[in-house]
């Protein structure tokens, strides 16, 4: 070939590529047509496009990581929540209640609440099926259906269900105080399905800490929900993990530990999750097993075995 047609595919072949003349089968002419000016250009235009966007796919897997902390989380959840407040034309409380029923899915919320309202309102907790049969609330002294104290300082909701300020604030405080927390549960009162609005639970948190703690627990149960965000399970932290591009299936926490993102739980490689799930299920059993042993059982002065004795009789 000509030092023109050799120019034109240096932009194409490699050293290692090129053979002997004798070897092809093909004519100068076939060759010379294949590799057109054109043709080159569009091969180094085509490379470059490739090479960028896998030079973008590996920044975006070295900065998909992202770090929020619990009062990062409840601020998501919150901006989530008033973006719908005009659209549904709900409460604060209402909209919350919702959005966790179609676990934090804006397009779920958007096309399913408007085809069945009372149907979405009900499972959502926010109103009950039978409003109706519940008393109304007490208007001087009031016995208290908990704690059986006489007193004037209660406090109901809609069902119309009483009991004392006193009781409420246990109730609540145990219900979100905890690591495993609930934030979204019911009326203490048996039959009732109608669920404690969020306002009214923050009324009766007597300060920061509990406050602090109710409002992990909402940003634990988001990323409960979510596919892309995870929380770290060691206690007394305070970060969770926001991972798009699923890039990596173990996490390193700002706080040091390492945890599965797909499971949530500790790092347990090399076993699958499920593996560690039933692993975990295996090991839970033998603790119950041991605790009744130790419990119900004494050694053998002999074999020095678990024995039981039962009316006497050694089995």
């Amino acid at each position: 070939m000509n030092s023109n047609n050799d120019d034109e595919c240096t932009d194409i072949y490699y050293d290692d590529q090129i053979e002997e003349e004798d070897d092809y089968s093909i004519s100068d002419q076939f060759v010379q047509n294949a590799l057109s000016q054109q043709n080159s250009q569009n091969v180094k235009k085509y490379n470059i496009i490739f090479i960028t966007n896998i030079q973008q796919i590996y920044i975006q897997q070295k900065h998909s990581l992202v770090w929020k902390t619990t009062n990062d989380i409840y601020d998501i959840i919150e901006n989530k929540v008033k973006q719908e407040l005009e659209i549904l034309n709900l409460s604060f409380d209402e909209v919350l209640l919702i959005y966790n029923y179609y676990q934090w899915k804006k397009d779920a919320l958007q096309s399913q609440y408007f085809e069945n309202e009372d149907k979405a309102r009900f499972q959502s907790g926010l109103q009950h099926s039978n409003l109706t049969k519940y008393n109304q609330p007490f208007k001087n002294t009031f016995v208290c259906p908990v704690c059986l104290d006489k007193t004037d300082q209660s406090d109901f909701l809609i069902c119309n269900q009483s009991i004392c300020k006193n009781c409420w604030y246990l109730y609540i405080k145990e219900k979100t105080q905890s690591e495993q927390g609930q934030v979204f549960f019911k009326c203490p009162f048996e039959n009732c399905s109608l669920k404690v609005p969020h306002s009214f639970i923050l009324k009766y948190l007597k300060n920061e800490n509990e406050i602090k703690q109710y409002k992990k627990n909402i940003g634990k149960i988001y990323c409960m929900q979510s596919t892309t965000m995870k929380c770290c399970p060691y206690p007394d932290c305070q970060y969770a993990v926001e991972n798009a591009y699923f890039t990596q299936q173990y996490v390193k926490c700002i706080c040091g530990n390492v945890f599965c993102f797909k499971c949530g739980k500790d790092n347990h490689a090399p076993n699958t999750c499920y593996m560690a799930q039933e692993w975990e299920k295996k090991h839970s059993s033998e603790s119950e097993n041991l605790k009744w042993i130790q419990l119900y059982t004494k050694l053998c002065p002999k074999c020095r075995k678990p024995i039981e004795k039962i009316k006497g009789v050694i089995i």
